[in-house]
Formats: structure tokens, sequence, C-alpha cells
């Protein structure tokens, strides 16, 4: 999806990112870059259904926080230029 264009944010717990980096290189932080135009976000114990509140404000967050930097910071087309940059997020290492 994010070869042809579109931008991509996975939000996943903590299991879920061992079981996806599986075999491969750990993400060092809570954020991977996957290029410029996908990341993954990972929440330590996330609560799939986002029953606690403090859960739902944090997806909201980083939702926001993903859509911001993508659309707001001058750096896309149709961007609004003179807003904050996005977060920098890290990459993958061995």
């Amino acid at each position: 999806m994010a070869a042809r264009g579109t931008d991509v944010l996975c939000i996943c717990g903590r299991v879920e990112a061992d079981e996806l980096f599986e075999g491969s290189r750990k993400p060092v932080g809570p954020r991977v870059a996957l290029g410029e135009r996908a990341a993954i976000e990972i929440v330590e114990d996330l609560d799939h259904g986002l029953i606690p509140v403090q859960h739902r404000r944090q997806i909201a967050d980083l939702m926001t926080d993903f859509l911001v930097g993508r659309y707001l910071d001058g750096t896309r087309p149709g961007a609004v230029p003179g807003t904050p940059p996005h977060e920098a997020a890290t990459d993958l290492v061995s």
C-alpha cells in the first residue's frame, strides 16, 4: 500500500510486534519507520477492545500525530505550511 502512495500506520501491542518482527531486526523503540509512508507504533499492554480510557486516548493521540505529521507539516502536497513537524521515528536495528 505504501509503495502505491498510501500512508500506513499500524498500531499493535508488544506481543504482536514481537511476532511481527520474529526472526528479523527488532525495533529499538515504540515507533518504527518503514519508509517514508509507513510506520508501526508499539503500545505496551494494548487492550485491543480499547476498553481502558487511557488506551483510547493514547491511540487517538498516535493517530492524530501521524496525520498531522503527514498533512499539516508542510512537506506533502496539500499540506499546511508552518505547522510543527511530526515526531521522529526510530529505524530498525539488527
